[in-house]
C-alpha cells in the first residue's frame, strides 16, 4: 500500500443524475431551498441561526455614521471624554449704528473723549465718508 487514496466508484442513479445538474446551475437561494428539502426529508431539523454580534468599536462608528448623515458634527476621537457640542447659531452682523453704540458702550475712553453718543456717531459718520480722519491723535478734517 502506497499511502494513495484509492478512487471509489459509485454508481448514479437516473433520477440522481438530473438532481446533480440542477444543482449544478442553481442560483445560491436555490441550492439553500434544495439543502432545507434534502434535511426535512432525512429527518433532520434547521441548524440553529447564528446572530451576529457587532463590537463596541463597530457601534460607536455606526453611531458617528448616524449623525453624520443626520448633520450633527462628531469628533472622529472615540474617548469618553470627547463631547459632541451642537454649532453655535451664526452671529448676525451689526448695523453701522450698533457697531457705533456698542463701541460706545464698551469703550469708556470714547466715552470721556466725546461729550455725547450723537458726537460720536457723527464723527463715524464724517470718517466712514472719509470727510474726517485722526491723525497724530488730533482729528483733521
Amino acid at each position: 500500500m502506497t499511502g494513495v487514496a484509492e478512487p471509489v466508484l459509485t454508481t448514479i442513479k437516473p433520477d440522481e443524475s438530473k438532481e446533480i445538474v440542477q444543482k449544478a446551475e442553481a442560483t445560491p437561494e436555490q441550492r439553500e431551498a434544495m439543502a432545507e428539502v434534502a434535511r426535512l426529508r432525512a429527518g433532520k431539523s434547521k441548524p440553529e441561526t447564528v446572530v451576529p454580534t457587532i463590537s463596541a468599536e463597530g457601534q460607536r462608528a455606526m453611531s458617528d455614521l448616524a449623525k453624520l448623515k443626520a448633520g450633527i458634527p462628531f469628533s472622529r476621537s472615540y474617548s469618553p471624554q470627547a463631547e459632541i457640542k451642537e454649532p453655535e447659531p451664526p452671529v448676525k452682523p451689526l448695523t453701522f449704528e450698533e457697531q457705533v453704540i456698542a463701541d460706545w458702550r464698551a469703550n469708556p475712553a470714547i466715552r470721556q473723549e466725546f461729550v455725547s453718543l450723537q458726537n460720536y456717531t457723527a464723527f463715524r459718520k464724517a470718517e466712514a465718508q472719509g470727510r474726517a480722519r485722526i491723525h497724530r491723535g488730533v482729528v483733521v478734517r
